[in-house]
């Protein structure tokens, strides 16, 4: 069936339903526990497929394991689930890949005013279009908050560059291999944003961030945290910033890796740990059933 899971502390939490689970009247609901799958419980099948989930960390391997958690050649799954405290067990068809409708995305727009003084940006919608009216509703506004909980449609950090940077400041540094030297790499590049600006954004900034976040969103984190007194609020990032090289194996199959390493400029590393939260969130089950952005609403209380 499509729906999507969370998982959460060893837990798949029903996190959404797609068309094909909103039309089957004894489906699973949005806040359902499951616990077993076909008499397997939920731990035991993470534990088994683990081994061929590739990830920077552990908190992104549950997240990509939340697409292939259910998938199987069976036609039907026995589910194991609670909801509101009662265990149900249901049977529901399997559909191939190929016919499942996704999961809806929700229409929200690239940017919103919250409570009438903090600015919201979407970095998965935010374009070079929405600047110039983004520009005009944060007049008089005191925080902004930009939310990078999802890959960055555009180049945010240059988009903003005149707007929320004080100074030119070097936000990473770039590492290659050095030559034929197995082993040995070299600082190859540094990058750096913004220009001396004396009429820079004088409120308060957060930014966004889970294992969602992910290269590009990451690099131009990065670059936001140059600004004075910005906050970087949820939990640790992907760890999977740079470039894409591919290398090809028999048989037609292929892999790739990060040919380049992403360091900040004091060479604090960001491959595999990830972009490190001033304040950490913690992940709560109970807020997916009661649909509460816990990071987003930290992020407003911190701007009172």
């Amino acid at each position: 069936m499509g729906f999507k899971i969370d998982i959460v502390n060893g837990k798949a939490i029903v996190a959404a339903l797609g068309a094909d689970s909103l039309e089957c009247e004894k489906g699973l609901l949005v806040g359902d526990i499951i616990s077993e799958v076909n008499g397997v419980p939920i731990i035991k099948r993470i534990e088994s497929r683990r081994p061929f989930i590739p990830a920077s960390n552990e908190k992104v391997a549950l997240k990509y394991m939340e697409q292939n958690l259910f998938q199987t050649n069976e036609d039907q799954l026995e589910i194991k689930f609670t909801r509101d405290g009662i265990e149900r067990v249901i049977n529901i068809p399997t559909l191939k890949l190929t016919s499942i409708r996704p999961v809806p995305e929700k229409n929200t727009p690239p940017f919103k005013i919250l409570n009438n003084r903090i600015g919201y940006v979407q970095a998965g919608k935010f374009k070079e279009k929405d600047i110039e009216p983004f520009l005009k509703s944060m007049e008089d506004k005191q925080g902004l908050i930009l939310d990078y909980r999802q890959y960055p449609v555009d180049y945010l950090h240059e988009l903003f560059s005149n707007y929320l940077f004080r100074e030119k400041r070097t936000f990473v540094k770039l590492t290659k291999n050095k030559g034929l030297s197995r082993g040995e790499f070299i600082i190859n590049d540094s990058v750096a944003i913004g220009n001396h600006n004396p009429d820079y954004f004088k409120g308060k900034v957060i930014i966004l961030i889970d294992e969602g976040t992910q290269s590009a969103a990451e690099f131009q984190v990065m670059a936001f945290q140059t600004i004075p007194g910005a906050k970087v609020i949820g939990r640790n990032s992907a760890g999977a910033d740079g470039n894409i090289s591919w290398v090809p194996l028999p048989f037609g199959f292929n892999t790739a890796f990060s040919g380049i390493g992403v360091y900040y400029p004091d060479l604090r590393e960001t491959q595999g740990p990830g972009i490190v939260p001033d304040l950490y969130v913690e992940q709560v089950s109970e807020d997916i059933k009661n649909n509460y952005d816990r990071i987003l609403q930290t992020a407003i209380d911190l701007l009172k």
